[in-house]
């Protein structure tokens, strides 16, 4: 249930849609996130959107142990931007200790938080 909000912001022109969805995402947010906007929010992305890509950020990841949830029902953030681009990413660069898990649910996951904590809980667990 990742989102690659960098890769959003970069291609909003060209994905309308996905820019639109980002925005009511970030219009939610904001209602408990003290201090904030959605303006001020898509202000810092506007000029940190490299770093905000995962494409930022996959070397790093590939050297320690992701867990990657996709929820198929997503719509907010579709599995096919961006939890497997992210996993794409990660192992392009060598990453080993990749887990990936998909959930038949939604963004929000709300009918599968047990089995979501229970497979973060093996996820840790494993790690030992």
């Amino acid at each position: 249930m990742p989102c690659d909000i960098g890769q959003v912001w970069k291609a909003r022109k060209q994905n309308p849609d996905a820019f639109r969805i980002l925005c009511d995402i970030l219009d939610d947010s904001v209602k408990w996130l003290n201090g904030t906007s959605r303006d001020a929010l898509l202000s810092e992305l506007s000029l940190h959107s490299d770093e905000y890509t995962f494409s930022s950020t996959a070397d790093a990841l590939a050297q320690k142990p992701v867990l990657i949830v996709a929820a198929t029902l997503d719509t907010c953030t579709p599995p096919e931007s961006h939890c497997e681009p992210l996993a794409q990413k990660i192992l392009a660069e060598n990453g080993t200790m990749l887990r990936q898990v998909s959930l038949p649910t939604d963004h929000f996951a709300a009918d599968y938080r047990i089995e979501l904590a229970l497979t973060a809980g093996r996820f840790f667990t494993d790690l030992n």
